[in-house]
């Protein structure tokens, strides 16, 4: 047993420490310089909700799980390649013992409101994210947790698509009926 109500009972086998002991954690910072989506070789900058401007350079280049200080909180990204990051996103860098996409997985499951400040702006500091405890079993055992998770998300996602689409589709219909019937062009019977 864990003693954490989020993570409840894991395998003994597992390792059980604070996430600090397998990845550090960066603060973004502002850019330099804004360029447009289109401009050749442009650089996604990430705030706390997602991307949402470009850039011409990068501060970090690979795999990192992202979550916000502040704005969006408690909604990790997983994202690779060629980032900026800014101040309102932390960003994390790994040890070889750790899969980030494991962690991503992780930190979705992960309790955030305790520790979310009650502030006027509230806000995460990732210090005290990083020294809960977490679950970590062998790196086999956490390829394979992520592709079954990727397996399950990607069945759900296109559940989701299609349920979406259909709703999409009786809406549509909903609103000719509705015309028809205002416009005269079926009665009432």
């Amino acid at each position: 047993d864990s003693g954490v109500d989020w993570i409840g009972k894991f395998p003994a086998e597992w390792t059980f420490a604070e996430l600090k002991m397998f990845c550090k954690v960066n603060n973004g910072k502002e850019i330099a310089n804004e360029v447009d989506k289109e401009t050749e070789g442009a650089i996604s900058v990430y705030g706390s909700g997602g991307v949402f401007k470009y850039t011409d350079n990068y501060m970090f280049d690979g795999t990192t799980v992202m979550f916000g200080r502040k704005g969006t909180l408690g909604k990790p990204l997983y994202v690779t390649g060629k980032v900026w990051v800014v101040d309102t996103m932390y960003y994390l860098t790994y040890s070889p013992n750790l899969i980030p996409k494991f962690n991503y997985y992780q930190l979705w499951a992960f309790d955030w409101v305790p520790h979310i400040t009650q502030t006027a702006l509230p806000s995460i500091v990732a210090s005290q994210i990083v020294a809960c405890k977490f679950a970590i079993p062998s790196l086999q055992e956490q390829q394979e947790i992520i592709d079954f998770l990727d397996r399950k998300c990607a069945e759900i996602d296109t559940l989701i698509a299609k349920k979406t689409a259909l709703l999409e589709e009786m809406e549509s219909y909903k609103k000719s009926v509705i015309y028809e019937y205002v416009t005269g062009k079926k009665e009432v019977k």
